[in-house]
């Protein structure tokens, strides 16, 4: 305990210094043998999740005891405040390695490979994690007359595919520069492959994004739905973020959360993912076969597209739609991939959420996947919305076949 008070009070002096020194400053870092596992936490919080980041990194302050000594725990914070990079372990507590003296757009692409790339160059090791923390909302892209290939986009609050950057070192607003599922790909396919994703923030655990990263990382975690506004339960998933254990990790966050606010949780085993294209694929056919409208009764929705909201379409659980549109031969052929696919689903029957109705209350925990999916509605073309068309961009819209079902 006062190895932790002790930490704590070392992470508020760091945050809280008056004087900054910039990186350019100290002396050039010499080669380092690499670590067993450089754990990154990239928080993109100059939103109005800010005064989030002090809990977060208060807790992992107090995870620092399953750091290990071939281990780093990298934090990059960007708040309401210029940006800071903390190197966190048991043995020296909370390290400031650098500061900012201007502000920056971390949810810009380039941005963010750079600082990726630096943190990287400076804490090499054998395997690697990423834990990605903002808002989020999944692969949609920006709509009204913009590149659905853009990596930002400066927007009215629309859409929210990773992270929002206000640029005005702000915690009240959510308007400014996001970025694009292609983009983050793109940053991510230059950096080393990582052992998993965690997705510290809303609906990154639909079929589209898991696909377009599928050969970025091994595992991917995260909630089709909303998650609690806390966040990851860092003090008790740390053992298992610093293990690489993705399954654990969710485990414990589940865990933390079942008996209080609720979740939604799944891990994504990439490697399968091809594999669940190609019967999903076959899937469709026959459900869409002869110009067929599938049904999506009971079909548990994660967020019912409301026209006053523009920023996202319906987002239906896959084992639900499959399991209410298929016979019975190929639904048990396509679960038994979605079982390898998925290895881990678990669910609370209810979670807080911030917007009315029924999306956070699951009726059936036995039609619960933890994997979201677009389907293409008539709905989102009498209203402009452009999604049927931007779907067509994603690689999961060819993989998955809906390029070869009869329009």
């Amino acid at each position: 305990m006062k190895k932790i008070i002790l930490y704590s009070l070392m992470l508020v002096a760091a945050l809280t210094a008056a004087s900054c020194r910039h990186h350019g400053d100290e002396p050039a870092p010499q080669p380092k043998e690499k670590a067993e596992r450089t754990v990154i936490v990239y928080m993109a919080a100059e939103n109005s999740l800010s005064h989030f980041t002090r809990t977060d990194s208060l807790e992992m302050v107090q995870g620092l005891a399953h750091v290990g000594e071939k281990q780093n725990l990298i934090l990059y914070k960007d708040d309401d405040r210029l940006p800071v990079i903390y190197r966190m372990s048991q043995q020296e507590g909370v390290v400031r390695w650098r500061s900012y003296t201007k502000d920056q757009t971390s949810t810009d692409s380039t941005t963010m490979l750079l600082t990726l790339r630096d943190i990287i160059a400076e804490f090499p090791a054998h395997h690697y994690g990423l834990v990605l923390w903002s808002h989020a909302s999944g692969w949609v892209p920006y709509m009204e007359g913009a590149n659905a290939m853009s990596d930002t986009t400066s927007t009215s609050g629309r859409r929210r595919t990773f992270g929002v950057d206000n640029n005005q070192n702000s915690s009240s607003s959510n308007s400014g520069t996001e970025m694009e599922v292609t983009a983050l790909r793109w940053v991510l396919e230059q950096l080393p492959h990582l052992d998993y994703i965690l997705f510290d923030c809303c609906f990154m655990q639909n079929v589209e994004v898991a696909y377009e990263l599928r050969k970025v990382a091994d595992y991917l975690i995260g909630s089709p739905a909303e998650i609690p506004g806390n966040g990851a339960p860092y003090a008790h998933i740390m053992e298992a973020l610093m293990k690489g254990d993705a399954l654990g990790i969710a485990e414990q966050y589940y865990q933390f959360y079942r008996s209080s606010n609720g979740v939604a949780l799944s891990v994504i085993d990439c490697l399968e993912l091809d594999a669940l294209a190609r019967v999903t694929a076959q899937c469709l056919q026959a459900i869409y076969s002869g110009g067929n409208e599938p049904s999506l009764s009971g079909v548990h929705n994660y967020v019912p597209f409301d026209k006053n909201y523009k920023w996202r379409p319906n987002a239906y659980d896959m084992k639900a739609f499959m399991h209410r549109n298929l016979d019975e031969s190929l639904y048990g052929t396509w679960l038994a991939q979605l079982d390898r696919a998925v290895p881990f689903q678990k669910a609370t029957t209810y979670w807080d959420s911030i917007f009315p109705g029924t999306h956070n209350h699951l009726d059936d925990l036995d039609e619960y996947s933890g994997l979201s999916m677009f389907l293409p509605e008539a709905v989102y073309e009498r209203l402009t919305y452009n999604w049927n068309l931007y779907f067509m961009n994603t690689s999961w819209y060819r993989a998955a076949g809906w390029d070869r079902i009869a329009q």
